[in-house]
């Protein structure tokens, strides 16, 4: 949560033209990015703290978006959470937030999330 937390506070969303997805440390750098950036940086970042891989990936597929008001691709990282082994989003963009892992809504559950075409 803290490093959640840190690009939150530290980091811009921007919405870029065409489709670029910056590696973790461009988006380090430049200090804003999209979705698909913020979800490489926020998962670099935890890998590099230590959490075991299995437990967080990128998630690629459709969200609600909270202003266009529409089903538009989407690109977020998920965490497979210890306390009960269920994936729960961490969103650095659509969604934001700083509830705690353990408070937050299962993914299966959430419904600003639909289909899932790849992680990684």
């Amino acid at each position: 949560m803290k490093i959640l937390i840190w690009v939150l506070q530290n980091y811009k969303y921007k919405l870029d033209e065409g489709e670029y997805w910056k590696y973790p440390e461009e988006m380090y750098y430049d200090k804003q990015g999209d979705c698909e950036d913020f979800s490489h940086l926020i998962v670099s970042l935890i890998l590099n703290a230590g959490i075991p891989k299995h437990r967080i990936k990128v998630a690629c597929g459709l969200a609600w978006h909270p202003f266009e008001k529409r089903w538009v691709g989407h690109s977020y990282p998920i965490y497979l959470r210890g306390t009960d082994d269920e994936w729960v989003q961490i969103d650095g963009t659509y969604y934001p937030n700083q509830l705690k892992i353990k408070d937050r809504m299962l993914a299966k559950d959430n419904k600003s999330y639909g289909e899932i075409w790849f992680t990684f």
